[in-house]
Protein backbone atom coordinates (compact mmCIF):
# COMPACT_ATOMS: atom_id res chain seq x y z
CA UNK A 1 0.00 0.00 0.00
CA UNK A 2 1.46 3.36 -1.07
CA UNK A 3 1.67 6.50 1.03
CA UNK A 4 -0.93 8.20 -1.17
CA UNK A 5 -3.46 5.43 -0.61
CA UNK A 6 -2.84 5.58 3.13
CA UNK A 7 -3.48 9.33 3.09
CA UNK A 8 -6.73 8.80 1.19
CA UNK A 9 -7.91 6.26 3.75
CA UNK A 10 -7.05 8.68 6.57
CA UNK A 11 -9.17 11.33 4.87
CA UNK A 12 -12.26 9.19 5.41
CA UNK A 13 -11.65 8.75 9.12
CA UNK A 14 -14.36 10.20 11.34
CA UNK A 15 -13.28 13.19 13.39
CA UNK A 16 -12.67 12.59 17.08
CA UNK A 17 -14.97 15.11 18.74
CA UNK A 18 -16.49 13.14 21.61
CA UNK A 19 -14.73 13.66 24.92
CA UNK A 20 -15.36 12.23 28.39
CA UNK A 21 -18.39 14.33 29.35
CA UNK A 22 -19.92 14.08 25.88
CA UNK A 23 -19.51 10.31 26.11
CA UNK A 24 -21.18 10.28 29.53
CA UNK A 25 -24.09 12.27 28.11
CA UNK A 26 -24.47 9.88 25.17
CA UNK A 27 -24.40 6.70 27.29
CA UNK A 28 -26.69 7.99 30.04
CA UNK A 29 -29.13 9.36 27.47
CA UNK A 30 -29.13 6.01 25.65
CA UNK A 31 -29.81 4.06 28.86
CA UNK A 32 -32.28 6.37 30.57
CA UNK A 33 -35.52 6.25 28.65
CA UNK A 34 -38.87 4.59 28.97
CA UNK A 35 -37.37 1.66 30.89
CA UNK A 36 -37.16 3.26 34.32
CA UNK A 37 -40.76 4.50 33.97
CA UNK A 38 -41.88 1.09 32.68
CA UNK A 39 -39.87 -1.74 34.21
CA UNK A 40 -40.25 -1.20 38.00
CA UNK A 41 -43.75 -2.64 37.91
CA UNK A 42 -42.53 -5.72 36.07
CA UNK A 43 -39.64 -6.25 38.49
CA UNK A 44 -41.88 -5.98 41.56
CA UNK A 45 -44.47 -8.24 39.98
CA UNK A 46 -41.85 -10.88 39.12
CA UNK A 47 -40.55 -11.04 42.72
CA UNK A 48 -44.09 -11.27 44.11
CA UNK A 49 -44.16 -7.77 45.56
CA UNK A 50 -40.90 -7.95 47.52
CA UNK A 51 -39.57 -4.38 47.71
CA UNK A 52 -36.16 -5.39 49.06
CA UNK A 53 -35.58 -8.11 46.48
CA UNK A 54 -36.60 -5.80 43.65
CA UNK A 55 -33.99 -3.25 44.82
CA UNK A 56 -31.35 -6.00 44.86
CA UNK A 57 -32.31 -6.92 41.29
CA UNK A 58 -31.74 -3.33 40.15
CA UNK A 59 -28.26 -3.24 41.72
CA UNK A 60 -27.21 -6.60 40.26
CA UNK A 61 -28.50 -5.57 36.82
CA UNK A 62 -26.23 -2.53 37.03
CA UNK A 63 -23.27 -4.76 37.93
CA UNK A 64 -24.00 -7.10 35.02
CA UNK A 65 -24.18 -4.13 32.65
CA UNK A 66 -20.86 -2.80 34.02
CA UNK A 67 -19.07 -6.13 33.49
CA UNK A 68 -20.54 -6.36 30.00
CA UNK A 69 -19.44 -2.86 29.05
CA UNK A 70 -15.87 -3.62 30.15
CA UNK A 71 -15.73 -6.40 27.55
CA UNK A 72 -17.00 -4.04 24.86
CA UNK A 73 -14.63 -1.27 25.94
CA UNK A 74 -11.67 -3.62 25.57
CA UNK A 75 -12.71 -4.36 21.99
CA UNK A 76 -13.44 -0.71 21.23
CA UNK A 77 -10.14 0.52 22.63
CA UNK A 78 -8.20 -2.12 20.71
CA UNK A 79 -9.95 -1.73 17.35
CA UNK A 80 -10.68 2.02 17.50
CA UNK A 81 -13.37 1.57 14.85
CA UNK A 82 -17.00 2.72 14.81
CA UNK A 83 -19.69 0.16 14.14
CA UNK A 84 -19.79 -1.88 17.32
CA UNK A 85 -20.72 -5.51 16.74
CA UNK A 86 -20.64 -5.02 12.96
CA UNK A 87 -16.86 -4.50 13.15
CA UNK A 88 -16.44 -7.35 15.64
CA UNK A 89 -18.32 -9.81 13.43
CA UNK A 90 -16.51 -8.63 10.30
CA UNK A 91 -13.09 -9.27 11.84
CA UNK A 92 -14.10 -12.62 13.35
CA UNK A 93 -16.34 -14.10 10.64
CA UNK A 94 -16.12 -11.93 7.53
CA UNK A 95 -18.31 -9.41 5.74
CA UNK A 96 -21.21 -11.78 4.99
CA UNK A 97 -21.86 -12.57 8.66
CA UNK A 98 -21.46 -8.92 9.69
CA UNK A 99 -23.92 -7.85 6.98
CA UNK A 100 -26.43 -10.50 8.12
CA UNK A 101 -26.04 -9.24 11.69
CA UNK A 102 -26.78 -5.65 10.70
CA UNK A 103 -29.85 -6.61 8.68
CA UNK A 104 -31.12 -8.81 11.52
CA UNK A 105 -30.52 -6.00 14.00
CA UNK A 106 -32.43 -3.51 11.85
CA UNK A 107 -35.48 -5.73 11.48
CA UNK A 108 -35.43 -7.30 14.96
CA UNK A 109 -34.51 -4.30 17.12
CA UNK A 110 -37.93 -4.16 18.75
CA UNK A 111 -36.56 -2.38 21.84
CA UNK A 112 -36.17 0.92 20.02
CA UNK A 113 -39.66 0.62 18.56
CA UNK A 114 -41.11 0.00 22.01
CA UNK A 115 -39.29 3.01 23.46
CA UNK A 116 -40.54 5.24 20.65
CA UNK A 117 -44.14 4.07 21.13
CA UNK A 118 -43.99 4.55 24.88
CA UNK A 119 -42.58 8.05 24.41
CA UNK A 120 -45.23 8.81 21.79
CA UNK A 121 -47.98 7.60 24.14
CA UNK A 122 -46.76 9.84 26.97
CA UNK A 123 -46.22 12.76 24.58
CA UNK A 124 -49.76 12.51 23.18
CA UNK A 125 -51.28 12.16 26.66
CA UNK A 126 -49.86 15.58 27.49
CA UNK A 127 -52.22 17.10 24.90
CA UNK A 128 -55.33 14.93 25.23
CA UNK A 129 -55.13 14.20 28.96
CA UNK A 130 -53.96 11.10 30.82
CA UNK A 131 -57.51 9.78 31.12
CA UNK A 132 -58.07 9.72 27.36
CA UNK A 133 -56.85 6.90 25.18
CA UNK A 134 -55.21 7.78 21.88
CA UNK A 135 -55.77 5.40 18.92
CA UNK A 136 -52.95 2.89 18.54
CA UNK A 137 -52.44 3.84 14.90
CA UNK A 138 -51.95 7.50 15.91
CA UNK A 139 -49.34 6.50 18.50
CA UNK A 140 -47.49 4.45 15.90
CA UNK A 141 -47.58 7.30 13.37
CA UNK A 142 -46.11 9.70 15.93
CA UNK A 143 -43.43 7.11 16.77
CA UNK A 144 -42.55 6.79 13.06
CA UNK A 145 -42.30 10.58 12.77
CA UNK A 146 -39.96 10.63 15.77
CA UNK A 147 -37.81 7.91 14.20
CA UNK A 148 -37.49 9.84 10.93
CA UNK A 149 -36.65 13.05 12.81
CA UNK A 150 -33.97 11.36 14.91
CA UNK A 151 -32.45 9.70 11.83
CA UNK A 152 -32.28 13.05 10.08
CA UNK A 153 -30.62 14.72 13.08
CA UNK A 154 -28.04 11.93 13.37
CA UNK A 155 -27.15 12.27 9.69
CA UNK A 156 -26.51 16.00 9.95
CA UNK A 157 -23.75 16.55 12.49
CA UNK A 158 -22.10 14.68 15.35
CA UNK A 159 -21.65 17.89 17.34
CA UNK A 160 -25.34 18.81 16.98
CA UNK A 161 -26.44 15.33 18.07
CA UNK A 162 -24.18 15.51 21.13
CA UNK A 163 -25.72 18.85 22.13
CA UNK A 164 -29.23 17.41 21.73
CA UNK A 165 -28.20 14.35 23.77
CA UNK A 166 -27.01 16.60 26.58
CA UNK A 167 -30.28 18.57 26.60
CA UNK A 168 -32.42 15.43 26.68
CA UNK A 169 -30.18 13.83 29.29
CA UNK A 170 -30.66 16.82 31.59
CA UNK A 171 -34.43 16.65 31.00
CA UNK A 172 -34.56 12.93 31.83
CA UNK A 173 -32.61 13.38 35.04
CA UNK A 174 -34.78 16.32 36.05
CA UNK A 175 -37.86 14.12 35.61
CA UNK A 176 -36.31 11.37 37.72
CA UNK A 177 -35.28 13.91 40.36
CA UNK A 178 -38.86 15.18 40.61
CA UNK A 179 -40.14 11.64 41.14
CA UNK A 180 -37.40 10.82 43.63
CA UNK A 181 -37.55 14.02 45.67
CA UNK A 182 -41.36 13.96 45.82
CA UNK A 183 -41.41 10.36 47.04
CA UNK A 184 -38.60 10.82 49.56
CA UNK A 185 -40.27 13.93 51.01
CA UNK A 186 -43.43 11.90 51.56
CA UNK A 187 -41.38 9.16 53.20
CA UNK A 188 -39.60 11.61 55.53
CA UNK A 189 -42.96 13.13 56.47
CA UNK A 190 -44.12 9.71 57.63
CA UNK A 191 -46.29 8.61 54.72
CA UNK A 192 -47.79 5.28 55.87
CA UNK A 193 -47.49 3.72 52.40
CA UNK A 194 -43.76 4.32 52.20
CA UNK A 195 -43.16 3.18 55.77
CA UNK A 196 -45.10 -0.02 55.14
CA UNK A 197 -43.14 -0.76 51.96
CA UNK A 198 -39.69 -0.31 53.48
CA UNK A 199 -40.36 -1.75 56.94
CA UNK A 200 -41.45 -5.00 55.30
CA UNK A 201 -38.97 -4.83 52.40
CA UNK A 202 -37.80 -8.42 52.87
CA UNK A 203 -40.97 -9.86 54.39
CA UNK A 204 -41.21 -13.60 53.93
CA UNK A 205 -44.78 -13.33 52.68
CA UNK A 206 -44.75 -14.24 49.01
CA UNK A 207 -40.96 -14.73 48.79
CA UNK A 208 -41.24 -18.42 49.55
CA UNK A 209 -43.09 -18.94 46.28
CA UNK A 210 -40.49 -17.18 44.12
CA UNK A 211 -38.95 -19.50 41.55
CA UNK A 212 -35.81 -19.29 39.41
CA UNK A 213 -38.05 -18.35 36.49
CA UNK A 214 -39.46 -15.41 38.47
CA UNK A 215 -35.93 -14.16 39.21
CA UNK A 216 -35.07 -14.51 35.54
CA UNK A 217 -38.08 -12.44 34.50
CA UNK A 218 -37.19 -9.80 37.10
CA UNK A 219 -33.67 -9.52 35.69
CA UNK A 220 -35.07 -9.37 32.17
CA UNK A 221 -37.27 -6.46 33.18
CA UNK A 222 -34.40 -4.71 34.95
CA UNK A 223 -31.88 -5.17 32.13
CA UNK A 224 -34.36 -3.61 29.71
CA UNK A 225 -33.79 -0.31 31.54
CA UNK A 226 -30.02 -0.61 31.11
CA UNK A 227 -30.22 -1.09 27.35
CA UNK A 228 -27.70 1.25 25.75
CA UNK A 229 -24.65 0.52 27.93
CA UNK A 230 -22.67 -0.44 24.81
CA UNK A 231 -23.63 2.56 22.67
CA UNK A 232 -20.33 4.43 23.03
CA UNK A 233 -18.48 1.44 21.60
CA UNK A 234 -20.41 1.84 18.34
CA UNK A 235 -18.84 5.29 17.83
CA UNK A 236 -15.38 4.50 19.24
CA UNK A 237 -13.72 6.06 16.20
CA UNK A 238 -15.13 9.45 17.19
CA UNK A 239 -14.01 9.32 20.84
CA UNK A 240 -10.93 11.31 21.80
CA UNK A 241 -8.22 9.30 23.59
CA UNK A 242 -10.40 6.24 23.12
CA UNK A 243 -8.28 3.94 25.29
CA UNK A 244 -8.87 6.20 28.29
CA UNK A 245 -12.21 7.91 27.71
CA UNK A 246 -14.19 4.92 26.41
CA UNK A 247 -14.05 2.77 29.59
CA UNK A 248 -14.11 5.76 31.96
CA UNK A 249 -17.17 7.36 30.35
CA UNK A 250 -19.02 4.03 30.10
CA UNK A 251 -18.41 2.97 33.71
CA UNK A 252 -19.07 6.42 35.12
CA UNK A 253 -22.35 6.54 33.20
CA UNK A 254 -23.40 3.17 34.59
CA UNK A 255 -22.58 4.30 38.13
CA UNK A 256 -24.71 7.43 37.70
CA UNK A 257 -27.60 5.53 36.13
CA UNK A 258 -27.58 2.72 38.70
CA UNK A 259 -27.61 5.15 41.62
CA UNK A 260 -30.34 7.20 39.94
CA UNK A 261 -32.45 4.10 39.28
CA UNK A 262 -32.18 3.14 42.94
CA UNK A 263 -33.27 6.60 44.06
CA UNK A 264 -36.18 6.60 41.58
CA UNK A 265 -37.36 3.23 42.88
CA UNK A 266 -37.18 4.59 46.43
CA UNK A 267 -39.35 7.46 45.22
CA UNK A 268 -41.85 5.03 43.70
CA UNK A 269 -42.09 2.88 46.83
CA UNK A 270 -42.32 5.97 49.03
CA UNK A 271 -45.53 7.17 47.46
CA UNK A 272 -47.21 4.17 45.84
CA UNK A 273 -48.50 0.89 47.14
CA UNK A 274 -46.85 -2.18 45.64
CA UNK A 275 -50.12 -3.22 44.06
CA UNK A 276 -50.42 0.17 42.39
CA UNK A 277 -46.94 -0.11 40.86
CA UNK A 278 -47.59 -3.64 39.65
CA UNK A 279 -50.99 -2.93 38.12
CA UNK A 280 -50.43 0.64 36.93
CA UNK A 281 -50.16 1.79 33.31
CA UNK A 282 -50.65 -1.29 31.14
CA UNK A 283 -48.26 -1.02 28.20
CA UNK A 284 -48.61 -4.60 27.01
CA UNK A 285 -50.70 -3.52 24.05
CA UNK A 286 -47.57 -1.83 22.62
CA UNK A 287 -45.46 -4.98 22.73
CA UNK A 288 -47.84 -7.86 22.03
CA UNK A 289 -48.89 -7.06 18.49
CA UNK A 290 -46.68 -9.95 17.40
CA UNK A 291 -46.30 -13.24 19.23
CA UNK A 292 -42.53 -13.14 18.74
CA UNK A 293 -42.15 -10.25 21.18
CA UNK A 294 -44.62 -11.22 23.87
CA UNK A 295 -41.82 -11.55 26.42
CA UNK A 296 -40.98 -7.85 26.28
CA UNK A 297 -41.88 -5.75 29.36
CA UNK A 298 -44.97 -7.38 30.83
CA UNK A 299 -45.88 -4.69 33.31
CA UNK A 300 -45.49 -0.97 33.36
CA UNK A 301 -45.19 1.31 36.32
CA UNK A 302 -47.81 3.82 37.26
CA UNK A 303 -47.76 6.87 35.03
CA UNK A 304 -47.91 9.21 37.96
Amino acid sequence: MTENSIEKIDEFRLKRKIGFWSGVAIVTSAMVGSGIFVSPGGVVSAVHGSVGLSMVVWVVCGMVAALSTLCYCELGAALKESGGDFVNFEIAYGKMVSYMYVMTFIFMDVGSGISLQVFAAYFISGFIGAGCKAPDIFIKLVACLLLISLSFLNSRSVRSVVKIEIVFTVGKFLAMCLISVGGIIRLVNGDPVGKENFQNAFASEGMADITAGDIGIAFYQGMFSYTGWMVLNTIAEEVTDVGRNLPRASLFSLLIVTVMYMIVNIGYFSGYEKQGIQSGFDGRKYVTDKKAIRLLPLQRADQG
